[in-house]
């Protein structure tokens, strides 16, 4: 904390905004996580075109900034933006290391819904069995979450070959 101004701040996007008015933190600021901040700050708010915003801009300013690519996809996702979302959760991935499982089955769950609602059920369906291959079985309400997309994905791809 910088100067007790968290305590004159209500929320917390308010504190992070505060902290960037200031300038660099003595030993080392990094910038674009205080973007990320601001844009989680945001999204946990519900105001996702201020996180978007907020995550554009540390993408902007580093586009190779994982965590600000998936922040940005959650935003666009939440507002309903799937096609736009999926972008940012692809590139996401593509910088992600394979010992990152937490965060690779975040970004396959995220991109895996997009093109859910995009009605790219075959590329969808791939992206929930990937996030269930890093997801821990202990966390039940993950698990049901990835399972129910790969089930919704299969009900609908079996739906359009009997259509055709």
């Amino acid at each position: 904390r910088r100067g007790g101004a968290g305590a004159e701040c209500g929320q917390p996007h308010q504190y992070l905004e505060l902290s960037l008015s200031h300038g660099p933190l003595p030993g080392g600021f990094d910038e674009r996580r205080w973007w990320a901040g601001l844009g989680w700050s945001y999204q946990y708010l519900g105001r996702f075109a201020e996180a978007e915003k907020a995550f554009a801009e540390g993408v902007g300013r580093r586009p190779d900034d994982q965590a600000a690519l998936r922040g940005l996809g959650w935003a666009l996702y939440q507002q309903q933006q799937y096609l736009r979302a999926a972008e940012p959760f692809t590139r996401a991935l593509e910088l992600l290391a394979p010992e990152d499982r937490d965060l690779i089955q975040e970004t396959c769950r995220g991109r895996g819904w997009c093109l859910f609602y995009l009605k790219r059920c075959g590329d969808a369906w791939g992206d929930f069995e990937r996030a269930l291959g890093h997801a821990d079985p202990a966390n039940r309400s993950l698990w049901e979450d990835l399972e129910n997309g790969r089930r919704l994905c299969t009900a609908e791809v079996a739906s359009q070959k009997g259509t055709t």
